[in-house]
């Protein structure tokens, strides 16, 4: 008998959270201030699929 684990389907991007943006930090009325410009990565939630539960086998063995 052989024990199969879980398979377990993950899902790095399942559901997005927060989408890409971009925002500024400074002022530009001001002359000569520093003003960066900023790209945020969007967020995703990682979700998870069992494709097959656990179980057990028989594994065949030859007769001695």
């Amino acid at each position: 008998m052989k024990r199969i684990p879980q398979l377990v389907e993950v899902d790095t991007m399942g559901k997005l959270l927060r989408g890409s943006s971009r925002s500024w930090v400074g002022n530009a009325q001001r002359h000569g201030a520093l003003v960066i410009d900023r790209y945020h990565d969007p967020v995703y939630i990682q979700t998870e699929r069992v494709l097959e539960d656990q179980h057990v086998t028989l594994v065949p063995v030859s007769c001695r």
